[in-house]
């Protein structure tokens, strides 16, 4: 994400974080405003001595005074952080977006864009071919071209909008995409999948397909694990997704920019489960590998 970007979404930040004090400023004035006023009706009504309407706001503002603490401990504090931390999630997202559109690029650029310029020059030799059994041997390469570059358009279709997910369900999703990682990267995917064919909200069944797809890619690129193990389980009103490694674990930087949420894969998980109401976590180390742990409140739907 550019610098401007960036820039932008941190002076929102802070005229946003304004809203909090006009709220306790509000707050103040109107509790300062009806005490004033309940003091003054109760002076009218039974006056003591002639100074009891000054009185009545001197004992308003003694009040106001005294809530301020508690008003910007219960108020403001909260607001203030939610606001930032809201400021945050926007400048993940879109630096994860971002992120999306350059992988997405770089797909079509490596793999489409390779198999069509190699269609192309296949398709000018079979033209300069000197005889037909020269030109019937090279259209037939140009076709098992033309196969890899349908089957590399499927893979990214799969990855950028699961139709299997939609079609046939969590379970079904879970293993197509364990298969092909297992065929992309030579790990062994080991499934566990006790959820059968009982369909989720569709928000919670997406959640939990990417979190599986973001695990199992960090997984294969970064773990140097030779075995990954999934688990799915559906108990109660909720599922639970489970995914170990047998790699080499974070080191302690890794961990530690993961645990502050720099770390995008993880904080991209992590937000999309907390945002359904589930928990996640992880643990890792050099001896077990890594493990992520993904629990979402999920209600049963009818297919």
């Amino acid at each position: 994400m550019s610098a401007e970007s960036h820039a932008s979404i941190r002076a929102a930040s802070r005229h946003e974080i304004v809203s909090p004090i006009r709220v306790l400023l509000l707050i103040l004035a109107i509790v300062f405003t009806v005490e004033s006023s309940i003091m003054a009706v109760l002076s009218t009504v039974a006056p003591n001595s002639p100074d009891t309407f000054w009185l009545s706001l001197f004992d308003s503002a003694v009040l106001v005074s005294a809530l301020c603490p508690a008003l910007w401990i219960l108020v403001v504090r909260p607001l203030r952080s939610l606001v930032a931390e809201r400021g945050e999630l926007l400048a993940r997202t879109l630096t994860i977006q971002e992120e999306e559109r350059a992988r997405i690029s770089r797909d079509l650029h490596d793999e489409l864009g390779q198999c069509q310029t190699a269609v192309l020059l296949g398709l000018r030799s079979v033209v300069n071919a000197q005889s037909l059994e020269q030109a019937r041997e090279r259209a037939e390469s140009v076709h098992e071209m033309a196969v890899g570059a349908v089957d590399a358009t499927r893979r990214m279709a799969r990855g950028l909008s699961p139709s299997v997910l939609n079609d046939f369900g969590l379970a079904a999703a879970v293993d197509r995409v364990c298969e092909d990682v297992e065929a992309a990267s030579g790990m062994q995917v080991k499934r566990d999948l006790r959820i059968g064919s009982t369909r989720f909200e569709p928000a919670v069944e997406i959640a939990a397909y990417r979190v599986l797809q973001e695990a199992l890619t960090n997984a294969a690129k970064h773990s140097q694990a030779t075995q990954i193990q999934v688990q799915l389980t559906h108990a109660g009103r909720q599922i639970t997704l489970r995914v170990s490694d047998n790699g080499r674990g974070m080191n302690e930087d890794e961990q530690v920019a993961n645990d502050s949420g720099n770390g995008l894969g993880l904080a991209g998980m992590r937000e999309r489960i907390t945002l359904l109401g589930g928990t996640f976590g992880f643990s890792t180390s050099p001896a077990r590998g890594t493990t992520l742990q993904a629990t979402l409140p999920a209600q049963e739907r009818t297919p």
